[in-house]
């Protein structure tokens, strides 16, 4: 699902080796300086970890 998004959305899927699942990243130095803003703010990235369902991408991804 997050594969086949790719080529719509404005980002892209690094898959690390083994049977880890891939941590969840935001690209801090994006040239929107509005989204620059939002993802280098940490209050955000810590809303998004407390969002992230885990157990339901794990049921996705694995």
């Amino acid at each position: 699902m997050l594969k086949e998004g790719e080529e719509k959305g404005d980002y892209y899927l690094q898959l690390p080796p083994g049977n880890v699942g891939p941590p969840i990243v935001f690209n801090q130095t994006i040239k929107d300086p509005r989204m620059r803003a939002v993802y280098g703010d940490v209050r955000f990235r810590k809303a998004m970890s407390l969002a992230i369902n885990r157990a339901e991408l794990n049921d996705v991804l694995w």
